[in-house]
């Protein structure tokens, strides 16, 4: 993080100094992976946290609210980029294109080193791989702020600038639009994408002949990857023991096999 910061700080002192729209969409663009890797911390901050009387569930929504005001926030970053290029597409301004292409080069630099250190454990672990991810997109546009620079000089076509800075948006606004996408998916209380009810149906079935039927089943997040589960499960007339024998074999197939560590069951006999 603090890596990123220092490189995200330099890129928008840099492209005021260079009048440079590329490096100041750029460090746009670095402040939202930035901020990304923040909310993640301050997640694990809260996650630590007790539930009380009044948040049953404690502060992991938290994280999901940022990310949502992340993803607007860029939203408005983005379309200042789109109105600064387009006026300067229509009055080319001089840029300072050897400190651009200097900058730009030490952007570079970073995002190769911070990329090659996150690749060893990148498919260990989702989050990291999601940050590996997003250290690619930065690279690729430190690269394409270097590729304008260089034809800045050759050619002196200033709108080259606020071309890449239009890249740089649009890579932007496809990252914001996926967080509140995401985010607004959570907040709905909707199925997680990765789960299928019907799946879960038949494994547990399958799993648990004892198992006759279950119904009124709702699956949501409370936040990124920790997922809730209720159920009502028709079962044969057995005693309290036996069924919470059952309850405890439903948990373990959802744990294993659908990572789902919260469940909420109730037990129904068969008519």
């Amino acid at each position: 993080m603090v890596i990123t910061a220092v490189t995200m700080l330099l890129e928008f002192f840099g492209g005021l100094w260079t009048n440079s729209l590329a490096l100041l969409s750029d460090s746009a663009h670095m402040f939202s992976h930035l901020f990304a890797l923040g909310i993640s911390f301050v997640a694990i901050l809260f996650a630590t946290k007790e539930a009380d009387e009044v948040r049953s569930y404690g502060f992991y929504r938290a994280e999901i609210l940022a990310a949502l005001f992340n993803g607007l926030t860029l939203g408005f970053i983005v379309l200042w980029i789109a109105y600064d290029a387009i006026r300067r597409f229509l009055n080319p301004t001089p840029i300072a294109t050897t400190e651009m292409l200097v900058i730009a080069a030490i952007g570079l630099g970073v995002n190769l080193l911070t990329a090659s250190i996150l690749k060893s454990v990148a498919t260990q672990d989702l989050n990291v791989k999601s940050a590996f991810i997003h250290m690619l997109s930065d690279t690729a546009s430190s690269v394409g702020i270097i590729v304008a620079g260089v034809l800045i000089i050759y050619t002196g076509k200033l709108w080259l600038d606020p071309l890449a800075s239009i890249l740089i948006a649009l890579m932007i606004f496809i990252w914001s639009f996926r967080l509140i996408k995401e985010s607004v998916h959570i907040l709905l209380e909707s199925t997680p994408k990765h789960l299928s009810k019907n799946q879960i149906i038949a494994t547990i079935k399958k799993e648990l002949p004892e198992i006759h039927h279950l119904h009124h089943i709702h699956m949501w997040e409370l936040t990124s990857g920790l997922c809730a589960f209720t159920a009502h499960i028709e079962i044969d007339d057995v005693t309290v023991s036996e069924s919470e024998k059952i309850r405890k074999k439903v948990n373990t197939v959802l744990r294993e096999r659908f990572h789902i560590t919260h469940t909420n069951l109730q037990f129904e006999c068969k008519k």
